[in-house]
């Protein structure tokens, strides 16, 4: 099945964070995350994927997912002020990409990159 991050890309996104969720638990949050991009854009992207083409939805899904690794657990970071640092700045990266998203004219330039017409 086409996702739009893997396990691995989150992993490396909370470097540093000492829990170690299984890869099942990352591709849980992975499909969360692809569902909320599903949501807002009003668009499948795994009909058509193609990850060098749409690295804004890769870089979303990956943030969202890592987001949720370390909500999930914040209390396993060396404090829990470094947990809240941590997943301040993937709410923050994850916010300026949705709001690229919401641009109608960003989704339209991203699917026609791929061969969709609206």
């Amino acid at each position: 099945m086409v996702t739009y991050t893997t396990a691995a890309k989150v992993r490396l996104r909370v470097t540093g964070y000492s829990a170690s969720p299984t890869d099942a638990a990352i591709e849980g949050y992975i499909d969360d995350a692809e569902g909320f991009i599903n949501g807002l854009t009003l668009y499948d992207w795994r009909e058509k994927w193609d990850g060098n083409k749409l690295g804004l939805i890769a870089k979303l899904a990956t943030d969202m997912a890592a987001y949720l690794v370390v909500a999930s657990d914040p209390s396993v970071s060396t404090t829990n002020s470094e947990a809240a640092l941590m997943m301040d700045g993937f709410w923050a990266d994850s916010q300026r990409t949705i709001r690229l998203l919401r641009d109608s004219r960003i989704l339209k330039w991203l699917k026609s990159e791929i061969g969709v017409e609206e």
